[in-house]
């Protein structure tokens, strides 16, 4: 029965029921049953195709033969083999996969647009604390540089700000991520939330217009909030 559990079907189709079936052969229908439906590993047991040739037949006499639940014996008698099977099996598979790590892709770039954010700082800061002749190890508080010119400050304050609100969105992000909502929607929530982040630093490290930039923030949010409503409303259907 070693071979049961521990054989691999590597183009799946056949390999693991060849020896399945063989090892079958050398016991009896009572003990296949009793194995089976004892240890609750009957479903296990069926691979993705049936196996052509007499290995095929013998396997499906020995399951039709044994004393079985209607539940395990279906459980055993494989669907045919198609050459479909397992590549659109696996296909499926592949696009669930490569969408769930879509929505981690926006955090990415939101990391990445945080570190542009901190080379444009430097960018402007330290022409500006030179022109201004402050001694960086005079610098103390923040006040300290308030010399600087606004246009220098205001790209520093946009990137502290990428380490306020945006915390929430990769926690959001990973939390999404890791519990299955996952979905078009969501990708496309998560960019959009990225996107509105781009614009935000945008308009404040550049014309610093406050009520344009309370709308892009303003929107941003209700971004989060749909995506932490779309996780409550999944996390409730699952009560």
């Amino acid at each position: 029965m070693a071979a049961v559990a521990g054989d691999s079907d590597a183009d799946g189709c056949g390999v693991a029921r060849t020896a399945s079936a063989g090892a079958l052969g050398t016991a009896s229908a009572l003990g296949v049953a009793a194995w089976l439906e004892g240890s609750g590993v009957a479903a296990s047991a069926s691979s993705e195709c049936e196996a052509a040739g007499p290995e095929g037949a013998r396997w499906r006499e020995q399951a039709n033969a044994a004393p079985l639940t209607t539940t395990a014996r279906n459980s055993l008698l494989p669907r045919p083999c198609t050459p479909s099977n397992a590549s659109t099996g696996h296909r499926a598979t592949s696009m669930l996969r490569a969408m769930r790590a879509g929505i981690l892709t926006p955090v990415l770039a939101l990391v990445v647009w945080s570190f542009v954010m901190w080379g444009w700082l430097y960018a402007t800061r330290l022409p500006a604390m030179r022109r201004a002749r402050i001694d960086p190890r005079m610098i103390k508080r923040k006040s300290d540089i308030d010399a600087l010119p606004t246009s220098v400050q205001q790209v520093a304050d946009n990137y502290n700000h990428l380490h306020e609100q945006p915390t929430v969105f990769y926690a959001l992000a990973f939390y999404s991520y890791l519990v299955g909502v996952v979905d078009p929607l969501a990708v496309g929530l998560a960019w959009a939330y990225v996107g509105l982040r781009v614009l935000h630093s945008l308009v404040q490290a550049t014309v610093n217009f406050v009520p344009l930039r309370f709308v892009v923030f303003a929107l941003s949010t209700f971004v989060l909030m749909a995506i932490a409503a779309r996780n409550l409303l999944a996390l409730a259907g699952h009560q």
